[in-house]
């Protein structure tokens, strides 16, 4: 896929602004054009991943909820039918616009099933599986290579779908919640950090490389005319010579 690039900007349009975004929407867009084609791999695999987890925590349904897996398999198939449908749906046209969206789609959602995992299930899973979302969230800030505004908001909202799912279980007593809530904040706290660093990072590499880029691209362009003019000159001398 061919990536229009900026050139001819001002050092204005290169800047950083908060929260993470290019002064210059044309540097802006060629970044995340960019970004999305050199990473469209890795964002598959984050959700194959995902894919992944929730089949091998089956084997903990084995132990912890021998009563209840029928219930437990359910969930866990329709989480795994969700992910899969969003890898399909990577590989068609609907995807690369929108990649940020359907990728904060996987822990929103996930968190749903989360909460109806513990409805469905025993008192322990609603004591111990919560945590769940906490891994959801860590997965969309250091994972999913989503910006760091994508990732924030899909944490928060991914907290907000767990807790209003949970919260009709009369056995969700006020000190669960107190305590999933620290985890919860805990690890949107330091997964933003990291997010927030991992991006600023990544943008600054994409604007000293690009830079450099137009900078040889400039000293090529004026190599060739200095040698055109060198030409020219050596052509006029040699017919001064004949005269």
């Amino acid at each position: 896929m061919k990536i229009n690039e900026p050139e001819d900007l001002a050092d204005s349009d290169w800047a950083i602004t908060f929260p993470l975004k290019f002064a210059g929407a044309e540097v802006e867009n060629a970044y995340r054009e960019r970004f999305i084609s050199a990473t469209i791999g890795l964002v598959r695999t984050a959700i194959v991943l995902v894919i992944a987890l929730f089949i091998c925590f089956f084997l903990v349904d084995l132990w912890v909820l021998p009563d209840h897996l029928e219930n437990a398999l359910l969930v866990r198939a329709a989480t795994v039918a969700f992910a899969s449908a969003i890898v399909g749906i990577s590989f068609t046209p609907l995807f690369r616009p929108y990649w940020e969206w359907w990728m904060g789609s996987v822990p929103v959602v996930g968190s749903g099933f989360i909460a109806l995992f513990c409805l469905v299930t025993s008192d322990l899973a609603l004591t111990l599986y919560p945590q769940a979302v906490t891994f959801a969230m860590l997965w969309i800030f250091l994972i999913a290579r989503v910006r760091f505004m994508i990732a924030m908001a899909t944490s928060l909202l991914s907290i907000a779908v767990f807790n209003a799912g949970i919260s009709i279980d009369p056995r969700f007593t006020a000190e669960l919640y107190v305590n999933h809530s620290f985890f919860f904040l805990s690890a949107v706290f330091m997964g933003a950090i990291s997010c927030f660093m991992l991006e600023l990072y990544t943008r600054r590499s994409f604007r000293t490389r690009r830079q450099v880029e137009l900078q040889n691209k400039q000293l090529v362009e004026e190599i060739a005319e200095r040698e055109k003019a060198e030409r020219a000159q050596a052509k006029a001398r040699m017919e001064l010579e004949h005269i």
